[in-house]
């Protein structure tokens, strides 16, 4: 009965699924993450872009502009409310990167995959493997994947699993999408296994936001970069732990970007670039009247971060990108 149960429930949530949103822009999508609701500009845009909304237990959490051809992320933007709370350990994937073959409109894609098969003597329920050979899952198998499927999509209240992040074991054994298909744009666990000298470099790091949820959203794969591990350890860790907490002080609202600048190397046999510059930047409300802002930047084999004005940083990386002017915040964020 229990069975039949999970498989009523994940039968009903499929009517609302099929249809992943490809976000064609911030602005219309989550403008909530940035001051005045403006993104940075076109400047630093890449040639395959990904829009993504970060999605987690049907609520956005920060936005990320993603390089579907390096697997990395240009920059992430998000709200700094820092507060108490572990690290998260679980790494997420973004259905909706490899699911979108543009940023025109939406396509479709069936999530469900999950189906009874017929006369089966030991009533197990079909699933489909990375090879995309039937396997069957037991009863205590169904509910812990009915379990994390819920927890991580939602699919009891009707929300669209390839709007939320999802376990990549649980996307290629259980929702038929193959591992081909989720590294065809996106960097997978895999390409950050065994790496010298190299860690999982978070652009918006767990420890800026204040609860479990929020920080669990920031563990997504679209969020990370290969960064120098003495760099991710040392001075980086200063700046979001400790420059991070003086700077704000005073603050209302502080609105970051972060982000990095692609480089000639790469790691996973070419697949995910490893950038040459990681840099941030802040814009702070103080109050109706006033804001302060604030920048570093960092090159990735160097365990030294430099504090700059928001102004210098965008002619850091006006240069760096050589294309038209970088503009990160509204022109009401003080550039000096």
């Amino acid at each position: 009965m229990l069975l039949l149960l999970l498989l009523l429930q994940v039968s009903a949530s499929c009517l609302w699924l099929g249809r992943s949103e490809v976000v064609t822009s911030f602005e219309s999508s989550c403008p909530q993450f940035f001051f005045r609701e403006t993104p940075p500009n076109e400047a630093i845009e890449p040639e395959s872009p990904a829009w993504i909304c970060q999605r987690y237990k049907n609520q956005y959490y920060f936005a990320t502009l993603y390089d579907r051809n390096r697997r990395i992320p240009v920059y992430s933007a998000y709200i700094y409310q820092p507060g108490p709370g572990k690290r998260p350990k679980t790494w997420l994937v973004e259905p909706q990167v490899p699911l979108a073959t543009n940023a025109s409109g939406l396509v479709q894609k069936d999530l469900c995959k999950l189906q009874r098969p017929p006369k089966h003597p030991s009533d197990k329920l079909q699933t489909f493997s990375k090879n995309g050979q039937a396997n069957y899952g037991t009863e205590e198998e169904i509910q812990v994947i009915a379990r994390d499927t819920v927890a991580v999509g939602n699919l009891a209240d009707g929300s669209n699993l390839s709007q939320n992040y999802e376990r990549e074991w649980t996307l290629l054994n259980y929702f038929n999408i193959s591992l081909e298909q989720l590294s065809k744009s996106q960097a997978i666990l895999q390409d950050y296994k065994n790496l010298t000298g190299l860690n999982r470099g978070h652009l918006n790091p767990s420890g800026h936001h204040s609860d479990s949820s929020s920080r669990t959203a920031t563990f997504t794969l679209t969020n990370i970069v290969p960064q120098d591990e003495k760099l991710n350890g040392g001075t980086w860790n200063n700046y979001e732990q400790q420059t991070m907490i003086r700077k704000t002080q005073g603050c209302n609202t502080t609105y970051v970007v972060v982000g990095a600048v692609p480089g000639n190397n790469y790691i996973a046999k070419g697949r995910v670039n490893k950038p040459s510059y990681l840099w941030s930047s802040a814009c702070c409300e103080v109050d109706t009247n006033h804001r302060k802002a604030w920048a570093v930047i960092a090159e990735n084999d160097n365990n030294k971060v430099q504090l700059l004005t928001l102004g210098e940083l965008e002619d850091v990386l006006t240069q760096l990108y050589g294309r038209d002017r970088v503009s990160l915040f509204d022109g009401d964020c003080p550039r000096e």
